[in-house]
């Protein structure tokens, strides 16, 4: 299967709103989607993650 890179706008809870800018690869949105919520409910232990905006590139 094809991976494909997708960009994202992720905002975590108390990070004063800013919004994060990241990078996935992954077969489809709902993929991608999901991996980042992993990766940064990891980091961020706590706080809630937000995608606020993500596409195909």
């Amino acid at each position: 299967m094809k991976m494909s890179r997708f960009q994202a706008q992720v905002i975590i809870n108390n990070n004063y709103g800013n919004p994060i800018s990241t990078m996935e690869s992954a077969v489809d949105e709902n993929e991608a989607r999901q991996k980042i919520m992993e990766r940064y409910e990891r980091l961020h232990r706590g706080k809630s993650v937000e995608i606020i905006k993500i596409r195909q590139i």
